[in-house]
């Protein structure tokens, strides 16, 4: 019996030790094939032929991605989070929070903000581009509706008796409190969604021949629609701002909807707006086909079966 135990533990130790064996077999060739989509990447960068941007709005393949990306740019800065960012302590000021309690409303903001950024960049992968692009958009739009009803000007009141001046204070108080609610929300539902997602998403739309120029452009654009709304919220009051901000981000929660693909299930080089099985019917990016398109091609398509073959071999090791 004791021989016969002996016996089985020598097999399980060597099966046990097998089976290490084999996963670090599969983590090095996930390793090695890492190391060759970068050298793909790398090569087929250096082989890509210059394409300016111009010539890619006039192309019907590559003038979606483009103009989806132009347009998530602008929508990032333009739902006005930076100029209610700029212009917080006004803002809360006029919806009633004390002046000695201003910090605290800041700093509450500026918390749900980091911890939103840090858990959306745990959940991009898994959740998808477009599900926390639409969810912070709408969210976004709902927390900014809300404060906008909330501070909507009033009728004039009799301004008589004690009970309508408590029922005045008290209607300050609450606006003040659901102020800095909806404004917490607006930039969670915003580091969550557009903040953390947009340049991202943009990374992945566009084919390596315009990535760069194209990325740089929405840039551009990014910026001057930050100093547009940042120029523009100076001159508007908390309920004319957050009426502008949920309208827009109402807009943009359609336009997502309607629009926006998903790109997580891809890879950089195979975006959806753009897959290499479409690329015959554009002008620009049809083969004319140079031998270093054909390389980059030929090893795309074998990085893709050796991942399909590692994905087998690692199903097979866990069960």
């Amino acid at each position: 019996a004791a021989a016969a135990a002996e016996a089985a533990a020598s097999a399980a130790a060597a099966a046990e030790e097998e089976r290490m064996r084999r996963f670090e077999g599969l983590l090095i060739l996930k390793l090695e094939m890492q190391l060759k989509d970068c050298a793909d990447a790398a090569a087929e960068a250096r082989a890509a032929s210059r394409i300016y941007l111009y010539q890619a709005i006039c192309d019907p393949f590559l003038r979606c991605a483009l103009l989806l990306g132009f347009a998530l740019a602008s929508l990032q800065q333009l739902c006005g989070v930076y100029a209610l960012l700029s212009y917080s302590n006004s803002l809360f000021r006029e919806a009633g929070v004390e002046p000695d309690r201003l910090m605290w409303a800041s700093t509450a903001m500026a918390s749900v903000n980091l911890v939103s950024a840090v858990l959306s960049s745990k959940v991009v992968d898994r959740w998808g581009r477009r599900t926390l692009l639409l969810a912070g958009s709408l969210v976004q739009a709902c927390a900014m509706a809300a404060l906008a009803w909330a501070t909507a000007p009033q009728g004039p009141g009799t301004g008589e008796g004690e009970g309508e001046g408590e029922q005045l204070r008290w209607a300050e108080s609450a606006t003040a409190g659901l102020a800095v609610v909806c404004f917490s929300l607006f930039f969670m539902a915003f580091s969550a969604g557009l903040g953390a997602v947009t340049w991202v998403y943009l990374a992945e739309i566009y084919p390596i021949e315009i990535r760069r120029a194209a990325l740089s452009t929405c840039g551009v654009i990014n910026w001057l629609a930050c100093f547009w709304v940042v120029f523009l919220g100076r001159f508007l009051s908390l309920h004319n701002a957050c009426k502008f901000s949920s309208i827009v981000s109402l807009v943009g929660f359609v336009g997502i909807y309607i629009w926006l693909v998903e790109t997580k299930t891809g890879w950089s080089e195979e975006s959806p707006l753009s897959p290499r099985s479409a690329r015959s019917s554009s002008s620009l990016l049809s083969p004319a086909a140079t031998p270093e398109w054909a390389q980059a091609s030929a090893a795309a398509a074998a990085l893709q079966a050796g991942r399909g073959a590692a994905a087998a071999e690692d199903a097979a090791a866990a069960h």
